[in-house]
């Protein structure tokens, strides 16, 4: 047996796509044109963030992406 550790690394960093919905009510996958309006509106995104990353790191990361359209008090939706 040899002293190199098996088991898999993980990732330091995590990549996600993110949408950004329109409203509280568009919560499931999206249809085709209402995919394609959201990307063409821009609140579809790809984000990379530290595989330790704090929800206030996360929430950041989401401010500065979607700045025309959250708010601070809208991040815990």
């Amino acid at each position: 047996m040899s002293g190199q550790d098996s088991s898999p690394q993980r990732a330091r960093n995590v990549k996600r796509t993110v949408v950004l919905p329109r409203n509280d009510n568009d919560l499931g996958v999206p249809e085709k044109q209402k995919l394609k309006n959201l990307q063409d509106s821009r609140r579809i995104k790809e984000i990379e963030f530290s595989n330790n990353a704090t929800s206030e790191s996360f929430g950041e990361i989401l401010l500065n992406l979607f700045a025309n359209f959250l708010t601070q008090a809208e991040l815990p939706k």
